[in-house]
C-alpha cells in the first residue's frame, strides 16, 4: 500500500479512477497499520506485562474499534468506484462528465466523514483508566465503558451490518452490469471484425443474414462517443444512420485504439478489485448475521470459542483484501508498472 500511494502520486491523479484507487490504498494502509498494532499489543501484554502495564487485550480491542470505521471507509470507496464505472459503461453519454476528478475527491471525503461519524458514539463510550491490580501489585490501564455501552454496541453492529450488506449488494449488481456490457461489446466487435455493420443485418462471412440485437447496436453506438444530439449522425467516420425498414446503412466499426484499450483495462481492474472485495468481505457479512441470529455467539457467551475462530477467519480475509490490490494495478495499469520498474 505504501508503494501504491507513492506510485499514484508519481504518475499523477489525472482521473476519477486513479483518485479512487489512491484513496483505497490510503485507507488500506491505515487498516494494515491498525492490524499490526493490535497484534503487537497482544504480544506485549502477554510476554512483557510488567513493562506494558495494560490489562490483557485492552489496548488491542481499542485499536480494533478504530480499525472498523477505516475498513468501512475502504469498502465504501470500493463501492463508489464500482458504481461510477458501472454507470459510465452502461450510460456513457449521461454520466461521462459527471464523475470528474474534483467531484470524486469530494465524494471520497464525504465517505470518510460518514464512516467516522457513525463511530463517534462508540469512541465516546470507552477509554483507558489507571487502576490498581492486586495480582501484580502494580497500577495498570483497564478499559472503561459508559453505562449505555450495550446500546452503543448494538447501534454499531446494526450500522456495520447495514453498510456491509448495502455495499455487497451494490457491488454485486454493478459487476453483473459490467459483465453484460463487456460481453455485449465483445460480441459486437467479433461480429464486425471482418466487415461492415449494417443496421438491422450484418454482411460478414460469419454472420450473414443474422440480425444484430438492439443491445449490441446500442453498445457500439455508445462506444463511438460522437453521436449528435438527434442520435442520427456518427461523425468519426462521416457515416449516417437513417432508421427505416427498407433502408440499409453500413458502418465500419472503429479500430481498437489506445484509448479504448485503456478504458477496457480500467473496467477490468475495477471489476477484479470489486470481486476481491466481495469474496473477502463475505466472512464479515456472515459474521454479523450470525451475531444477529444467535445472541450466544459473542464474547463471554456460550459460543465464545466459535466466535474467536470466526473472527480470526474474518480478519484474515480482510487482511488479504487490503493487501493484494497492488497485483491488480500491476496487471492492468501500464504506467503503474513502468513507475514500479523505475523504483527498483
Amino acid at each position: 500500500n505504501v508503494f501504491n500511494i507513492i506510485i499514484f502520486l508519481k504518475i499523477g491523479l489525472k482521473d476519477s479512477i486513479s483518485v479512487c484507487f489512491f484513496a483505497i490504498s490510503g485507507a488500506d494502509l491505515i487498516c494494515v497499520m491498525f492490524l499490526i498494532s493490535a497484534e503487537c499489543s497482544l504480544l506485549l501484554s502477554k510476554f512483557m506485562f510488567q513493562l506494558w502495564r495494560v490489562e490483557g487485550d485492552t489496548l488491542s480491542l481499542l485499536i480494533m474499534f478504530y480499525y472498523g470505521p477505516v475498513y468501512d471507509i475502504s469498502q465504501g470507496i470500493t463501492t463508489f468506484l464500482a458504481l461510477q464505472k458501472c454507470w459510465c459503461v452502461a450510460s456513457p453519454f449521461r454520466f461521462k462528465n459527471i464523475f470528474t476528478k474534483t467531484r470524486t475527491a469530494f465524494a471520497v471525503a464525504g465517505i470518510c466523514m460518514v464512516g467516522f461519524s457513525l463511530c463517534v458514539p462508540i469512541f465516546a463510550s470507552q477509554g483507558l483508566q489507571e487502576t490498581f491490580d492486586p495480582a501484580s501489585n502494580a497500577t495498570v490501564f483497564k478499559l472503561t465503558t459508559s453505562q449505555n455501552r450495550a446500546h452503543v454496541m448494538s447501534f454499531r453492529s446494526t450500522m456495520a451490518l447495514v453498510t456491509t450488506t448495502t455495499c455487497q449488494a451494490t457491488v454485486s449488481v454493478c459487476l453483473v452490469i459490467l459483465a453484460s456490457s463487456l460481453r455485449a461489446s465483445s460480441k459486437f466487435r467479433n461480429a464486425t471484425h471482418n466487415g461492415h455493420l449494417e443496421i438491422g443485418y450484418t454482411k460478414t462471412a460469419m454472420t450473414k443474414g443474422k440480425r444484430i440485437s438492439n443491445e449490441i447496436l446500442q453498445t457500439f453506438v455508445n462506444q463511438i462517443h460522437s453521436v449528435s444530439s438527434d442520435g442520427r449522425t456518427i461523425n468519426n467516420r462521416n457515416q449516417s444512420i437513417t432508421p427505416g425498414r427498407n433502408k440499409k446503412t453500413y458502418i465500419t466499426p472503429p479500430p481498437r485504439t489506445n484509448v479504448h484499450r485503456k478504458e477496457l483495462k480500467a473496467i477490468k481492474s475495477t471489476a477484479i478489485v470489486s470481486v476481491i472485495f466481495l469474496v473477502c468481505t463475505t466472512p464479515k457479512l456472515l459474521f454479523f448475521y450470525a451475531m444477529l441470529c444467535e445472541p450466544e455467539f459473542n464474547l463471554l457467551r456460550r459460543y465464545e470459542n466459535t466466535y474467536f475462530i470466526a473472527n480470526t477467519i474474518r480478519y484474515t480475509f480482510e487482511a488479504f483484501n487490503i493487501s493484494c490490490n497492488v497485483f491488480v494495478y500491476l496487471a492492468f495499469n501500464r504506467r503503474f508498472r513502468a513507475a514500479m520498474k523505475e523504483m527498483f
